[in-house]
This record gives structure tokens, C-alpha cells and sequence, in this order.
């Protein structure tokens, strides 16, 4: 079996001719806590379910958002549900804005609110059904991470949940709102934590 390595040359390849001269900032298997200055200072996810009609909201604005934000200023994600992977990003990020939809009334009303952890939110249940809340994810950063950021949860008022793949008027009329906000909210929260 000459084609086979050594254990010790595979679990530190850098002293092979073709690794990496500069190393991958990784300390041992586990690795360190990536500097925040890598990434981003902002995060942004936009979720739901764009196949329940007013629900995909947050994914549509995450969509605009993508094309309006500056890539060293914020990372923009879309997608379904807040999954507990993400508590690492959360952690890494100095203001994080999660954008969802609500089912309340009147239907393209935008509201916001401060979310911060919550020592008393079960996390064991939600994160082996691979599903958070705002609160829990934040909690989740604290307790894995021992960070968590500001963390801002906006909200647009739904009118249909129904199976489709278009929002209704109301949301229609809101999401450049909704945007225009979350927009200008990173980039002031941005300029002041760094000037």
C-alpha cells in the first residue's frame, strides 16, 4: 500500500509540497473562532416559504437587499427557516437584521423589534428539529458563541398564506418600504460602530 499516507500527514497536510504556504488560521481539528473583521460587519437573512404566497416576503426582500447592499458591508442570505448552523454567522457579525412575515393585520403593515437572547428559551427541542425562532437563534450565538449582536427582527403583515407563488397587494406595496428601512438601518448602524 504505497498510495496510502501516513495519520499524521493527513491530519496536518501543510507540510505536504502542495499545501498552502499562508496555513487556513485553523489551530488543531477544532480550528479558532474566525476574526470578525473577515467577514462583513452586518448579516441580513430574509426567510419563509415563497410557495405560501405573503410568507416568502423576507426572501424577497433578502433578494433586493442582495443587489443594494455592498458586499463589505453586509451579507445577505434568503432562505426557508432560521436553522441553528446560522448561530456562527450571528456570533461573527456585529448587527444582525432578520426580515420574516407576520400574520397579523392590517395585511403590508412593517413593524420592528429589538430581539435579545433568552436564557429561558429551550434550545434542545428546536435545534434537533432543525428549526429557531429569532430569539432562539440570538440564543443560540450567546450560548455556543458566548456573542450575540444587535439583532433587529423586521416584519411585513401578511394577507395570504395560500399555496402560490405571489404576495398580495398589501406586501407588494410594502416590500420597498420594508427595504428602504433595513437598508438604511445597516448602513447607519454600520457608519457609527465604525467611525
Amino acid at each position: 500500500y504505497s498510495h496510502l499516507r501516513p495519520m499524521s500527514e493527513l491530519l496536518n497536510a501543510r507540510g505536504r509540497a502542495d499545501a498552502t504556504a499562508y496555513g487556513t488560521g485553523k489551530r488543531g481539528w477544532r480550528g479558532t473562532r474566525r476574526d470578525c473583521s473577515i467577514m462583513p460587519p452586518a448579516l441580513v437573512i430574509g426567510y419563509g416559504n415563497c410557495l405560501r404566497s405573503d410568507d416568502g416576503a423576507g426572501r424577497y426582500a433578502a433578494q433586493q437587499l442582495a443587489a443594494r447592499l455592498p458586499t463589505q458591508i453586509a451579507t445577505v442570505l434568503e432562505t426557508h427557516q432560521l436553522l441553528p448552523e446560522m448561530a456562527q454567522l450571528v456570533s461573527q457579525a456585529q448587527l444582525v437584521v432578520l426580515i420574516d412575515a407576520a400574520l397579523d393585520s392590517p395585511a403590508g403593515l412593517i413593524q420592528q423589534q429589538r430581539i435579545e437572547p433568552d436564557e429561558r428559551a429551550g434550545l434542545a427541542a428546536s435545534v434537533f428539529g432543525h428549526h429557531l425562532g429569532a430569539a432562539q437563534l440570538v440564543t443560540a450565538a450567546k450560548r455556543l458563541f458566548g456573542r450575540w449582536p444587535e439583532t433587529m427582527l423586521f416584519t411585513v403583515n401578511g394577507q395570504s398564506f395560500d399555496v402560490g407563488d405571489v404576495c398580495s397587494q398589501p406586501v407588494v406595496e410594502a416590500l420597498p418600504l420594508l427595504v428602504d428601512q433595513v437598508e438604511k438601518l445597516v448602513i447607519a448602524t454600520i457608519s457609527l460602530k465604525n467611525s
